[in-house]
């Protein structure tokens, strides 16, 4: 603040508020112009008065003591100096502090605004549509105590405002800077293998780089190694050794393992996946070989419907491919006499809840029906009168089942050999089509029904004209 030339006026002369306002900032203007710099802070001398307040974007003059009167022409500055500009915050709570500062006639007043990225304001307890703008004691360091609404989470970024105001009131050059408040963690999601010794791990959201390691993830039997976060910044690529073809792992990442930019660190999970290559899965019997593969493809607890048919025959179990399919589940054999053993304990495993029999007692007896039920399953039998009656009834269930997912389509396949049928059976369970079973000179009563009755418009026939006849697919 620069001292100007003292102002003389006449002993007593009276000078009302207004009169003295404007021979201060006259002073003003003439003090600069003669010195030759700019407008600023100065000090005149006056006899009488107590100035005014002006308009805040004009030179300002605000009362002295002892007869002095300071011309403010400087705006108050302040500055955040944590967060910066785009940092990235987690927790419940955020303290933004920083320097204010004003020489002249000093600071009166501070203020901040923090606005969320979707169109709300924080009002001091909480987040409200109105604008908000909340006190903050003004110091030269200055602190704001901002507490997140209590149980926010979720990522937000976040526009804080902070304006300072001088002695006069004028109001300085905002402070304004963006941050982003991360309380999500992530999580892993799933986990595959996507060559011979290549994992790739997701996530649910971005990770650090400098977060990821081998060390951090775990698979019993196996070495991991060179984990790499991909592109996008949700994908870790490990590399993995000693693995047995066809066999099934568990991969786990630890607590805290990977921490996305804010530092929060992911929980415990873990995922199953199957090395690739070729492996065999396989048992004893016919039996223990279904069970077999359901283990290799089906996690502890992971499966809720089974399919059930009779081992002793080959008609059901393929026509009820499409069923297995439709529900998700797998396809399990049994003698038709009495639940297999293999069976019962893979039922429990397994983690069944509902468990569909393909086929009449002829095929899977009352007895069988019961050892299921006696497992604490719900148990639906789907059948006809014979194996054509049988694939209708499963073709009208898994319609049922698909609902507006139906696409009316079905297979229709030879009924008295299994070549076909077999054949286009992984492709009925992958789509959840019906597969139909058909003599080879005629459509049976029951299978042309279905065909009708289920809207079936496109019937995808398999095998030539030996196996189906070109009556029997018109």
């Amino acid at each position: 603040m620069t001292a100007g030339p003292a102002i003389a006026l006449g002993l007593g002369t009276a000078l009302s508020a207004e009169e003295t306002r404007s021979l201060l900032v006259a002073y003003t203007f003439a003090a600069a112009a003669a010195d030759g710099h700019e407008l600023g802070s100065r000090v005149a001398t006056v006899a009488v008065g107590a100035p005014a307040r002006v308009d805040p974007f004009a030179p300002v003059v605000s009362a002295g003591s002892g007869g002095t009167a300071v011309l403010d022409a400087a705006a108050p500055d302040v500055q955040v100096a944590f967060p910066g500009d785009s940092a990235v915050l987690a927790g419940d709570s955020a303290i933004v502090f920083g320097t204010a500062s004003d020489s002249v006639s000093g600071l009166a007043s501070m203020r901040i605004r923090i606005t969320r990225d979707d169109g709300v304001y924080w009002d001091g307890s909480g987040w409200s549509p109105l604008v908000a703008w909340n006190a903050v004691a003004e110091s030269p360091n200055w602190a704001y105590d901002w507490s997140l609404e209590p149980g926010q989470s979720g990522e937000h970024d976040y526009d804080i405002t902070v304006d300072a105001f001088d002695g006069v009131g004028r109001l300085g050059e905002r402070s304004i800077v963006d941050v982003r408040v991360d309380n999500t963690a992530p999580a892993m999601t799933g986990v595959s293998a996507s060559a011979a010794s290549t994992l790739e791990v997701t996530f649910s959201e971005r990770v650090e780089t400098a977060t990821v390691a081998s060390s951090d993830f775990q698979a019993a039997g196996l070495t991991l190694s060179g984990a790499t976060l991909l592109p996008g910044g949700t994908t870790v690529r490990l590399t993995f050794s000693g693995a047995a073809a066809g066999t099934r792992y568990s991969l786990a990442v630890a607590a805290g393992g990977v921490a996305d930019a804010a530092g929060n660190g992911c929980a415990a999970a873990s995922f199953e996946f199957v090395a690739p290559g070729v492996g065999r899965e396989a048992g004893a019997t016919r039996y223990d070989t279904a069970v077999a593969v359901s283990q290799a493809t089906w996690a502890s607890g992971e499966c809720t419907n089974v399919v059930l048919a009779t081992g002793e025959g080959f008609p059901d179990a393929l026509a009820a491919s499409g069923l297995a399919g439709t529900v998700r589940g797998p396809l399990l054999l049994t003698r038709g006499a009495s639940l297999t053993s293999a069976v019962a304990t893979e039922l429990v495993r397994l983690g069944a809840e509902k468990v569909w029999i393909a086929g009449g007692e002829g095929a899977v007896s009352a007895s069988v029906a019961a050892s299921v039920a006696a497992l604490g399953c719900e148990v639906e039998r789907v059948a006809g009168a014979d194996r054509y009656g049988t694939s209708a009834a499963i073709a009208s269930r898994v319609a049922q089942l698909r609902g507006v997912g139906f696409a009316g389509t079905a297979f229709l396949a030879r009924g008295d050999q299994f070549p076909d049928a077999l054949a286009v059976s992984p492709a009925a369970y992958a789509k959840g089509f019906p597969v139909l079973l058909t003599r080879t000179a005629a459509l049976p009563a029951d299978t042309a029904a279905a065909v009708t009755s289920l809207g079936i418009g496109d019937v995808v026939v398999v095998g030539g004209t030996g196996a189906v006849s070109a009556t029997a697919a018109a």
